[in-house]
């Protein structure tokens, strides 16, 4: 992890994103977007939890980058649906594989699904009837967390909000990819998915979105969330460093979407998540420490800092 902390704040970050070319779609159809990369164990599974989908307009999008596996020649196995669409692209990136298929989809709304997660029946079915009936731009939910096998492991669920949420999303990031669902017209206004971005580029759209429209959610679980030894958001120090920098570009470009106390209380969580990845690895003792300070120059009374700086004194006594 970088050993300087305003020089990581500083890092620089595109303030450009692609712009959406294909703004014709299809009223009422949903584009379900699946990018895969070597997911050959699972993308069949997921295609089928769209396709099998209560409500009847779906278009299922699937855009392989890159795979090195059989995931071709399995999802040729369903390639007598006629909703189901696949692309095979050089490797360029989960960022740049979303974008690609939201460019060939053709639906009024864009729903993602990672090619190892899946989707209950009757998702679509309900929040496309929310999306109606509230008129917010995006609409999430709950999960289900699964293991490589599909049994059920513990959730972590984060309050849901709904309403101007940009605030609410610096500090705690409760929409979850498989559950998202938000209309196109969204995109025109916002850009893609920033392909410069090797983590944490569905977060930046999603503060990008919630600063032009307003967000929903149910509190029901509609998807699967598969957790995987080894998949990318297993990597905390990635995860952190991007979330720092679309943090700093939410900020600097929408004043207005967030108050004071909701942005110092985002970059003291902030600082106290990478502290306690920095004292529980053994990464940096001495940043550990700094880290957890530099919380509580944000929020003196984050309690979770103190915990933490507690800690860090009962592990390293002498400095």
């Amino acid at each position: 992890m970088h050993s300087d902390i305003e020089s990581l704040i500083k890092l620089p970050l595109s303030s450009s994103v692609p712009n959406l070319e294909n703004t014709n779609y299809t009223d009422g159809l949903v584009s379900a977007i699946i990018p895969s990369y070597n997911m050959e164990d699972f993308v069949l599974e997921a295609i089928a939890s769209a396709l099998s989908q209560t409500y009847p307009h779906v278009e299922v999008i699937v855009v392989d980058d890159g795979s090195v596996d059989r995931t071709a020649d399995r999802v040729a196995k369903l390639s007598s649906d006629s909703r189901l669409k696949y692309f095979y692209q050089e490797n360029q990136g989960l960022p740049a594989a979303r974008n690609a298929a939201i460019e060939h989809s053709n639906g009024e709304f864009i729903a993602l699904l990672d090619a190892d997660d899946l989707w209950l029946p009757d998702k679509i079915s309900l929040q496309v009837e929310y999306l109606r009936s509230s008129g917010v731009g995006l609409a999430c939910a709950l999960v289900q967390r699964i293991d490589e096998f599909g049994k059920h492991l513990p959730n972590i669920d984060l309050p849901l909000s709904t309403g101007k949420v940009g605030g609410k999303l610096l500090f705690d990031n409760f929409i979850t990819c498989p559950t998202a669902i938000f209309r196109r017209t969204c995109l025109e206004a916002t850009g893609l998915f920033d392909e410069n971005l090797t983590t944490g580029e569905d977060y930046d759209l999603w503060l990008r979105i919630s600063s032009k429209y307003q967000v929903g959610s149910i509190a029901q679980r509609l998807a699967k969330y598969r957790v995987r030894k080894g998949q990318m958001s297993s990597n905390q120090t990635k995860m952190i460093s991007n979330a720092i920098r679309i943090m700093r570009r939410f900020e600097e470009s929408e004043t207005e979407a967030y108050t004071e106390s909701e942005q110092k209380l985002a970059w003291a969580k902030t600082y106290v998540t990478w502290s306690n990845f920095e004292r529980a690895s053994f990464n940096s003792s001495f940043l550990s420490l700094r880290l957890y300070l530099k919380a509580l120059s944000f929020k003196f009374t984050y309690m979770p800092a103190w915990k933490g700086l507690i800690k860090w004194l009962i592990r390293y006594p002498g400095g």
